[in-house]
């Protein structure tokens, strides 16, 4: 009798999980599935997830490669390291945490100290790649002399973030392009709130002093 009634209730539960395939699953319960190797609830969480992590990891690294591998390797790192993930945090918060930690490792070796990032753009990298470059467009009433002090402007500031710290940068991109709060941002970089602030602005007085 025991051993039915505790069938009847394992049957029930499946049942329960099953009937929310119609509605949105709580990120907790996706976790919980996950630690337990529910393969379809990663790879509702990878759904969930995915397109904005990528996004955000683009606007970090410039690279669709790069950016793709890193996407990889932090569902990876959170399938792998599903029962160190505590519910009391946002997991979005979490999984971002895990994918600027891999950025700010890129970011910092000596291969990347060129990239090139536009911080001021915040279309998707497919719509970036159909949008042509400030230098690409000319418009008619610009007499020479002012496209060509727009174009040396423009090129300061890409040279201004480029020379920016790898913590500078993904604190200026979590806050600008991201919308987080500085708290967020301070849960996902392990920081505290004044840290985060002054990175910013940090980072926004570089650029100023540097375009002059």
């Amino acid at each position: 009798m025991c051993v039915q009634s505790r069938g009847i209730m394992h049957n029930n539960n499946i049942t329960d999980r099953q009937s929310q395939g119609l509605k949105e699953v709580a990120d907790e319960e996706l976790m919980v599935g996950i630690r337990q190797g529910n393969s379809q609830d990663f790879e509702k969480l990878v759904g969930r997830y995915a397109s904005a992590l990528y996004r955000f990891v683009y606007r970090i690294l410039k690279d669709e490669g790069e950016a793709q591998d890193l996407v990889q390797e932090t569902f990876l790192r959170v399938y792998r390291n599903a029962s160190q993930y505590n519910p009391q945090y946002p997991l979005r918060v979490w999984i971002f945490s895990i994918a600027s930690h891999l950025a700010m490792n890129i970011l910092s070796s000596a291969r990347r100290r060129r990239i090139l990032f536009f911080w001021s753009r915040s279309s998707s990298p497919e719509q970036e790649k159909d949008v042509p470059q400030e230098e690409e467009i000319m418009d008619p009433a610009t007499n020479p002399e002012e496209e060509f002090s727009r174009q040396q402007i423009s090129q300061r500031v890409r040279q201004a973030i480029d020379n920016l710290s790898p913590r500078q940068r993904i604190a200026l991109t979590l806050s600008k392009l991201e919308g987080l709060s500085y708290k967020e941002i301070a849960e996902i970089m392990n920081i505290n709130i004044s840290a985060v602030e002054s990175l910013i602005f940090r980072a926004k007085r570089k650029i100023q002093r540097e375009i002059g």
